[in-house]
């Protein structure tokens, strides 16, 4: 999430997610469920699959993660 979170800030786009910084420095909001519900969806995952078709660095194993994102967002 961290990575996705670092792309969309230094390309300055957004990848059909609301990740925010909130969501990756999290020490402070941990009992916020919005902010896990958030994270934890399937936008979160399509942004996850966007940034490995684009081939971008570090991004080329999160299959399974994806598919713990769509398990959970069910």
């Amino acid at each position: 999430m961290r990575k996705l979170y670092n792309v969309q800030e230094r390309e300055g786009i957004r990848a059909g997610n609301r990740l925010t910084k909130s969501h990756i420095e999290y020490s402070n909001n941990k009992m916020k469920v919005k902010l896990a519900a958030q994270t934890l969806s399937r936008s979160t995952a399509m942004g996850l699959r966007l940034c490995k078709d684009l081939k971008v660095e570090g991004f080329e194993s999160v299959d399974a993660t994806c598919d713990y994102i769509l398990h959970m967002d069910r």
